[in-house]
């Protein structure tokens, strides 16, 4: 009987999220990042993806290398 309750809450909730007042409501909640936290995530996701990109590069180069000596490829 408890879910139910929270199940009309959230329809509640839900229907009143999809109205532009709601939407207002919303946006203001919302947790921008300045410019300098932008910055640096940006910053580590690249530098995430270089590494990476280079650590599947070069392992697949020696397995490549492995598979080559061993007369597989």
């Amino acid at each position: 009987m408890k879910s139910g309750l929270m199940d009309e809450k959230v329809k509640v909730r839900f229907k009143d999220w999809c109205t532009i007042k709601g939407i207002r409501s919303e946006m203001k909640q919302v947790h921008w990042l300045s410019k300098a936290q932008l910055a640096k995530n940006t910053l580590t996701v690249l530098a995430f993806t270089v590494f990476f990109g280079i650590f599947f590069y070069l392992g697949d180069g020696i397995i490549a290398m492995i598979l080559k000596i061993l007369g597989i490829s």
